[in-house]
């Protein structure tokens, strides 16, 4: 998949840019190595002033991450194995979804976990699914072309 996803996401012509989104039940914790190899492990811009995480042509940003960046507050899982809140359900971005990459064509508002019927008694009554529904906002706001990246 990740072979697949280099080909897809690596253009030398800008115009030619296909954003990427990757999502569902990947059946391994976040950061585990086959989820790290998939996103290719990009970098995240964490001050303002850094050139860091302007570009990754071949990167997939979590948006799980995108969140906990954004808040201090990490509620994120989508599975309950023996009462170990887990995260098997990534939703991966390429950079045109992300906010401070100078291709960024949409910027991250908000992730939401629909969770609560992972507790035992929900799921044994109801018959409901094993795994948390994960929903993500993104703005259309693309990076203005008057701003400068190679300061």
């Amino acid at each position: 998949m990740r072979a697949m996803l280099d080909v897809e996401m690596k253009s030398e012509n800008e115009d030619t840019i296909s954003p990427v989104v990757v999502l569902g039940d990947l059946n391994d914790d976040t950061l585990s190595v086959t989820n790290e190899l998939l996103s290719g492990q990009p970098t995240y811009r964490l001050v303002e002033k850094s050139i860091v995480g302007r570009t990754s042509d071949k990167g997939l940003y979590s948006a799980e991450r995108l969140q906990q960046y954004r808040f201090s507050r990490h509620i994120y899982y989508t599975h309950v194995y023996k009462n170990k809140r887990e995260s098997l359900d990534p939703i991966l971005v390429s950079e045109e979804f992300y906010d401070h990459s100078r291709k960024r064509l949409w910027s991250f508002r908000e992730l939401e976990v629909y969770n609560d019927h992972l507790n035992r008694e929900a799921f044994e009554e109801q018959g409901a699914s094993d795994h948390g529904q994960v929903r993500v906002y993104f703005d259309w706001n693309p990076m203005p072309k008057e701003i400068d990246v190679d300061d």
